[in-house]
C-alpha cells in the first residue's frame, strides 16, 4: 500500500496522505472491510478512478483511527461526518488526504501541482493578495478550499476569504474572513507532486 504518512498535529488530531496507487480490486484485496461499498460504488461512479479515490479515503481513515467507523457519511452541505470525530477530506489526481481530530474543527484539502490554476486565478485571487507565481497561486486556490472546508455552513465564496502576505518558507498563512471578521490560520506544504493546506482548532489565532 502507498500510504505516505500519517502526522500527530496535537493530541487527538491527526493528518494522514495517501498516494494512490492501488487499482479497485487491490483495495478490496488489502481491506476486505471495503468490499460491501463495492455494490453502491458501482453504481454512483462510472469511473474508476472516482471508485479508487473513494476507497483510498476509507482506506486512510481505516489506518489513521482502527476504531473508526469507515462508513463515512455527509450532511447537507456535504460536509463528511464520522461518528465520534471532526473530519475533513480531499483527493486529487493521485492522492487522498485526511484529517481527523476529537478536539476541534478541521479542514483539508490537497491538489497536484500543475498550471492549471493560471487559467482561474482570476475567479479566486483578490486584487488585494500577492499571487504572482504558481506556487503561490496554488497555495492560495487550497488554503481557500480548506477554509471553506472549516466552516461549510458560511458557505464563504472565494473572495471573502483574504490571505495575509506570507513566504513560502512560513509554512502558513493567516486567512481574514471577510464575511464574519474571523481569521484563522492555515498550515501548508509545497512539494514536487501537491501542495497540502490544512487547519484546526478556533478561529482566532
Amino acid at each position: 500500500m502507498a500510504l505516505l504518512e500519517i502526522r500527530s498535529l496535537c493530541p487527538g488530531t491527526r493528518l494522514g496522505v495517501w498516494k494512490i496507487q492501488e487499482t479497485e480490486a487491490e483495495f478490496y484485496h488489502l481491506y476486505p472491510s471495503l468490499y460491501p461499498f463495492s455494490k453502491e460504488l458501482s453504481s454512483r461512479y462510472h469511473n474508476e478512478c472516482r471508485r479508487v479515490e473513494f476507497l483510498a479515503v476509507r482506506a486512510l481513515v481505516h489506518e489513521m483511527a482502527p476504531d473508526a467507523d469507515i462508513d463515512i457519511q455527509h450532511n447537507s452541505t456535504g460536509k463528511p461526518l464520522l461518528p465520534g470525530w471532526n473530519i475533513s477530506i480531499s483527493h486529487t489526481r493521485g492522492f487522498a488526504a485526511v484529517i481527523l481530530s476529537q478536539e476541534s474543527v478541521v479542514g483539508v484539502d490537497i491538489e497536484y501541482f500543475s498550471d492549471r490554476v493560471k487559467r482561474v486565478a482570476s475567479r479566486f485571487i483578490r486584487p488585494d493578495e500577492m499571487a504572482l507565481d504558481l506556487p503561490h497561486q496554488l497555495i492560495h486556490w487550497s488554503v481557500k478550499e480548506t477554509v471553506y472546508k472549516y466552516d461549510s455552513e458560511e458557505d464563504l465564496r472565494y473572495k471573502e476569504m483574504r490571505l495575509e502576505p506570507f513566504q513560502l518558507s512560513d509554512g502558513y498563512c493567516l486567512v481574514d474572513n471577510l464575511k464574519s471578521q474571523w481569521k484563522v490560520k492555515v498550515f501548508f506544504e509545497v512539494t514536487s507532486d501537491y501542495v497540502l493546506t490544512f487547519t484546526y482548532g478556533a478561529h482566532s489565532c
